[in-house]
């Protein structure tokens, strides 16, 4: 019974001894377990041993059995946790990973002169979020704030404007916003819609009658911006019908991209027919 207890013994100190533990790759002030059982018998608990006479040595990844340098080891409670110790892994390459790897496996090999050897299986990981922080998940969805652009962080004259302005401008059916920039000064800032409509008028030309009208007004395809006054009165509107290029003037131009001409055109365009837009300020006296 006594040599049957004995090897229960031996197997469980065993499995204490060898559990697997882990530290963070990077970190250099944390720690490990291990418990101290007297070499003979493999079963009684050693207190008091000297820290200085500790020898580790570790490998990590597969890598060469490399002794720590000074090894720093502390008995925890001798009253409370006889024979129980921990290790601090404070050099630096016992958690350094390779650029492509995330965990790595390290065996540390403990060793003092009144003590069974201590083997410990420890797992070197790479925090995949700030260690200390939280990410909240929900219906599978992580929170997200946007903090940098391109490693800077943007700044505003009082909380809540740029939400406030993102919102604004991009809270459409279909946003259309494609200036670069927009100088804007003081109080008299230049509406964005401006620089839209112009940047609009410049790119967007050539389209279709959609909707066939009258000479003085007719309908354009989706080509062409769906924002009212996107294109200023006067600018030169010209329509291909038979063969025949027709010229007049925008005198209105809606979101719904129907256009008003003066003066109308000399014949009623049809569905399909090539309209190009002019981009030209010029406006007639008769505007």
């Amino acid at each position: 019974m006594k040599r049957l207890f004995a090897i229960l013994m031996v197997l469980i100190l065993a499995g204490l001894a060898t559990a697997q533990q882990e530290v963070t790759a990077g970190s250099t002030d944390e720690i490990v377990y291990f418990v101290a059982v007297d070499d003979t018998d493999l079963h009684t608990r050693e207190t008091d041993l000297v820290a200085g006479d500790f020898t580790v040595y570790y490998s990590i990844n597969g890598g060469a059995a490399t002794a720590m340098t000074t090894p720093t080891v502390t008995e925890i409670s001798k009253a409370n946790m006889p024979g129980e110790y921990k290790l601090l892994v404070d050099e630096a390459a016992m958690t350094t990973l390779g650029a492509t790897k995330n965990q790595a496996n390290m065996l540390l090999s403990i060793s003092h002169a009144n003590m069974d050897r201590v083997s410990l299986s420890v797992i070197v990981r790479r925090p995949i979020i700030t260690g200390g922080e939280t990410l909240t998940v929900a219906s599978g969805v992580a929170d997200a704030d946007m903090k940098k652009i391109i490693g800077t962080a943007p700044t505003e004259g009082a909380g809540g404007r740029l939400a406030a302005s993102f919102t604004k401008q991009y809270d459409v059916a279909t946003p259309v916003f494609t200036a670069a920039s927009v100088n804007q000064t003081g109080d008299a800032y230049v509406p964005a819609l401006a620089a839209q409509t112009a940047a609009e008028a410049m790119r967007l030309q050539r389209g279709t009658v959609a909707t066939a009208g009258t000479a003085s007004g007719f309908t354009l395809s989706s080509g062409f911006p769906a924002v009212a006054g996107a294109y200023p009165r006067g600018t030169i509107l010209t329509v291909v019908r038979d063969g025949q290029t027709y010229l007049s003037f925008i005198q209105t131009y809606t979101a719904g991209r129907a256009v008003k001409l003066v003066p109308p055109l000399p014949a009623a365009p049809e569905l399909g027919d090539v309209v190009t837009i002019w981009p030209s300020i010029w406006t007639p006296p008769r505007f």
